[in-house]
């Protein structure tokens, strides 16, 4: 149920309700025990005897919009199981009965059952039956009907964006009255999408460092407030609404709505945006905050009004993740956003420093000082102070990443203007917590042409490291292809970005799409079978975690796909392996066996390619393929098809259950689980050791049985259909956990295990 305990009211409070029957464990008024709220701490309220499908009901007195009937189960564990098969109806007469569908029964370990109707219905009676023969036994039938609707500020990625569908729920529900409430979901301790992971870098801040909601929200405003962190959107159901609207408007759910990423001054009708954004600075100042972010709060005060003590500009430095961790896999999907180049930081200074102060905020608190450094050596006005926030807080506050990310938020809404991408949502949140727009976007100010020269007169004033550098020669690249550079031009940027991170797997997808757009297919052909397919995470950077989550990142994407297939054929036996395994994703298994096909033309004893043709073929098996029209088949033997198919389908474990299967996952599982008890610590080594023997003999087996029988191969994990859902899995603690397991055994003999005991927190805590 979405709603909080106080914002609903039950129903069947002081109403009377009956029963099928009583038995020698009924209680005086056994029926009515079940909707009595004082009644607490019992095994059951009411005991029917045993009959066929007996029931229990009550009378609401009065026709009412339900939302919720929640029922308690008996306490007994053996006996709960007979009460999964309840069936529960509602009347406005007790005549016509309106059956309640199971996929509405929302069970909680057997002990609570949901059922949530959302006012779908009126009713009257509702009626709560066995549907097998036996005893209806029960603790508590509670029938709610809401207080209020719900805007609901739920958001689960970065502090910014969370702080700003806060801030906009909170802003709506004011407008919109007493009938709707504001509340938040807050999932504790990392983005919902799992694709920023922190390989525990000194001195870098990445968007998933969030504070818990205990340690950033005082107890009362949590309590009033916070719901589930399982309902929660990443949609904006405000975007064209106006509060000259119906009120039922904002009913985009059932039970209200949510707000989004951008705030309701630039995405409803009929608002004055200057007017609406003092409005949501009144509702940041009514948050009621935990001690230490109010203590906060006062420190960037102190800082802004007795350090500073003058109007100030800020960079806000974006660049964490994408440049220095996992997303930095996918460029072309986060450096328009979420990238600000230390190089167009250092022309903008020059713009600003003759008559304004200058704060630098960003992710890499190193760099930032690097860039103060530089400034302040370089500036021609000694009276202009440039600052980073990493030195105005040294020698006076210790924060942690988590906490640094809350007091850089509250710091930048200080600002007299904030430059930034303009998009990066952390920075227009701190105009909401100002009451004025602040930001101004460099994209606003430079032209492509412009950056273009910018950041390749300035790539080497500053020494902050190779991945900073790598991913601004990428940037090079990618303005030399929109400006329609000399190929050779775009060429020479990015292999000067494969030199200074030749980790980065997109950077060599680039060069084979630059190949394709020189026609030099035989070379493509030869980098793809020499430099990328023999590289574990190749295949990933076109098509992986971070380019398959959002529908937005296909219309990127699809046009570098579609080239592979484009230019296969048997000429290029690796264009057209990877034509095949793009196919494969597609699920377009008859064209993903024609490439592959075309590759063991021109290769026919490759083993790569011999393999991945039996995983195609697995995939179109027997089974799926009896017959090509089943609509010729006699109605026996279309059974017999439907059954062989169904029959496979069950047969072939999800993706899920695969990366679940894998020895990582499984070890991390294991030490978890053993880590709750002093014995279980004791137990752990043994229990490890036998996890991997008995994978080992699991490998074993599952060898020889696909060389006896080569159609049990079990298919590419790219080809289940919830490829996508299962790679979030290699995320989890368990699968980390058991990865540097391994990774610790592996490399034992320069201290592996050693460092495998100092990164355990680490590890943790991402």
């Amino acid at each position: 149920m979405i709603w909080k305990e106080e914002d609903v009211v039950d129903l069947t409070e002081s109403k009377k309700a009956i029963q099928s029957s009583v038995s020698k464990w009924s209680h005086i008024d056994d029926a009515n025990r079940a909707i009595d709220a004082s009644l607490e701490d019992v095994n059951f309220a009411f005991h029917t005897g045993m009959e066929n499908n007996p029931f229990w009901m009550v009378d609401l007195e009065g026709v009412y919009a339900i939302d919720c009937i929640r029922i308690t189960n008996r306490k007994e564990l053996k006996h709960q199981k007979i009460n999964k098969n309840l069936k529960v109806e509602c009347s406005l007469d007790k005549a016509n009965w309106i059956n309640l569908d199971l996929s509405l029964f929302e069970w909680t370990d057997l002990e609570v059952l949901e059922i949530n109707v959302l006012q779908s219905l009126k009713a009257r009676y509702i009626k709560i039956s066995l549907n097998t023969r036996g005893h209806l036994v029960l603790r508590r039938v509670e029938v709610l009907q809401r207080r209020y609707h719900y805007i609901a500020g739920s958001r689960l990625d970065g502090l910014g964006m969370r702080l700003a569908t806060i801030i906009s729920a909170m802003y709506v529900a004011e407008k919109l009255g007493g009938e709707f409430k504001f509340v938040f979901s807050w999932l504790n301790g990392t983005n919902d999408d799992g694709r920023c992971d922190v390989k525990g870098q000194e001195g870098v801040s990445f968007c998933n460092q969030i504070l818990m909601a205990e340690k950033i929200f005082s107890k009362e405003f949590l309590q009033k407030h916070l719901i589930s962190s399982k309902y929660r959107s990443h949609g904006n159901d405000i975007v064209n609404l106006s509060f000259k609207d119906s009120k039922s408007s904002f009913l985009r759910h059932k039970w209200g709505a949510f707000t989004g990423k951008v705030g309701p001054h630039k995405c409803m009708r009929d608002l004055v945006p200057e007017e609406a954004l003092k409005d949501l600075k009144k509702c940041y100042e009514s948050i009621q905050w935990s001690d230490r972010c109010a203590q906060m709060i006062q420190e960037v005060e102190y800082i802004c009004s007795d350090i500073i003590a003058n109007d100030f500009v800020i960079m806000h430095l974006r660049g964490g993740e994408v440049v220095l961790g996992e997303f930095r896999i996918a460029p072309e999907l986060w450096m328009h956003t979420k990238h600000f180049p230390y190089e167009v930081a250092i022309e903008i200074a020059k713009m600003e420093w003759e008559r304004n102060h200058i704060v630098i905020i960003g992710q890499d608190f190193k760099s930032n000082r690097i860039l103060e450094d530089y400034l302040n050596q370089i500036k021609p006005n000694k009276d202009i102070q440039i600052y980073s926030v990493d030195s105005l807080i040294e020698g006076r506050y210790n924060y942690t990443n988590q906490e640094r990310a809350f007091f850089d938020m509250n710091f930048l809404s200080k600002a007299k203007k904030i430059y930034s991408t303009g998009s990066s949502v952390f920075s227009n949140t701190a105009s909401m917590i100002a009451g004025r727009e602040l930001v101004c976007s460099f994209y606003d100010i430079y032209s492509d042409e412009e950056l273009y020269n910018i950041i390749q007169k300035n790539i080497h004033c500053l020494e902050i490291g190779n991945l900073h550098r790598a991913y601004c020669y990428y940037r090079l690249y990618a303005f030399a292809k929109k400006l329609n550079k000399p190929l050779d031009v775009a060429y020479q940027w990015l292999s000067k970005a494969m030199q200074e991170d030749s980790e980065n797997d997109f950077y060599r997808v680039a060069m084979v799409d630059l190949l394709f757009a020189k026609r030099d297919l035989k070379t493509a052909d030869v980098y793809l079978k020499t430099e990328c397919l023999n590289r574990e995470h190749f295949f990933e950077a076109i098509w992986g975690l971070h380019n398959v989550m959002n529908k937005w990142a296909f219309p990127i994407y699809d046009p570098l796909r579609d080239r592979y297939l484009k230019f296969a054929s048997a000429k290029y036996p690796y264009i057209s392996y990877m034509a095949a395994k793009i196919s494969v994703c597609r699920k377009h298994l008859d064209d993903a066996l024609k490439f592959i096909d075309d590759s063991l033309k021109a290769e026919p004893d490759n083993q790569q390619f011999l393999s991945y043709q039996k995983d195609i073929k697995a995939l179109l098996s027997k089974p799926m393929k009896q017959a090509k029209d089943p609509k010729q088949l006699s109605l026996t033997k279309l059974e017999q098809f439907s059954k062989a198919k169904s029959s496979h389908k069950n047969s072939t474990p999800s993706a899920k259950v695969r990366i679940q299967n894998q020895l990582s996952y499984r070890l991390g599982q294991e030490m978890i689980l053993n880590s709750k008890s002093l014995s279980g610590y004791m137990r752990m080594p043994y229990e490890l050791l036998c996890i991997v023997y008995k994978y080992k003999q699991e490998k074993k087996a599952y060898q020889e049985k696909i060389k006896k029988n080569p159609s049990l191969k079990l298919p590419p994990l790219e080809s289940y259909a919830d490829y996508k859902e299962a790679l979030k899995y290699k995320n989890h603690l368990s699968y980390r956990l058991g990865e540097a397991l391994i990774e610790a055994n592996r490399t034992w003999w320069r201290g592996g295990y050693i460092k495998f005991l100092f990164e355990l927190g680490t590890i943790r805590n991402r």
